[in-house]
């Protein structure tokens, strides 16, 4: 009898071994590609998240502060990748762009950054009362003087994800037509 057991218990042949790593293989393979999916749909969910952050970001924390200018006069510089000015509370601040980053500074704080990811076709314009574009790079101190609205068109990109944003905004003396 226990030949007999011997002899039945010969186990997998070779074919039904194959056929099994074959079937848990391509079970791997689709549950790969459905982890992978997964990690790609996080990834894009993040990227986007985290631009719209830095540009809403960037986007608010220039209209506060161009809201409380107390005059044009107080811009001291613009120009395409670079604003700065004084505000109400006699705080000199400044607003640059430099190769995927925009940087805010303000006196006696130094600089940091406020949003990044941002691509080259992000800039700054200038708009007269009767919207003519200030074409002007830098603008002149005269051309400071007929700003009447402040544009910032910010572009970003984080892997595929990309994200534009424009905020126009008319400092604070100025939305009230007071104009010198």
């Amino acid at each position: 009898m226990i030949v007999r057991l011997i002899q039945n218990n010969r186990g997998f042949t070779l074919m039904e071994t194959i056929i099994s790593i074959m079937i848990f293989g391509i079970i791997g393979i689709l549950l790969v590609g459905i982890i992978g999916a997964g990690a790609n749909v996080y990834e894009s969910i993040f990227n986007s998240k985290e631009i719209k952050d830095n540009l809403y970001l960037a986007q608010r924390r220039l209209n506060n502060d161009l809201f409380g200018l107390r005059d044009i006069q107080n811009i001291s510089y613009a120009d395409k990748t670079t604003i700065t000015f004084t505000n109400s509370r006699l705080e000199t601040i400044q607003y640059r762009y430099d190769t995927g980053k925009l940087y805010r500074s303000i006196s006696g704080e130094g600089e940091y950054l406020i949003a990044q990811y941002l691509t080259d076709s992000t800039r700054f314009f200038y708009y007269t009362v009767g919207d003519s574009i200030i074409n002007q790079d830098p603008l002149t101190s005269s051309s400071i003087l007929s700003i009447w609205q402040v544009r910032l068109d910010l572009y970003a990109t984080k892997g595929s994800e990309s994200m534009k944003i424009r905020t126009t905004t008319f400092p604070q003396n100025l939305k009230y037509g007071v104009v010198k």
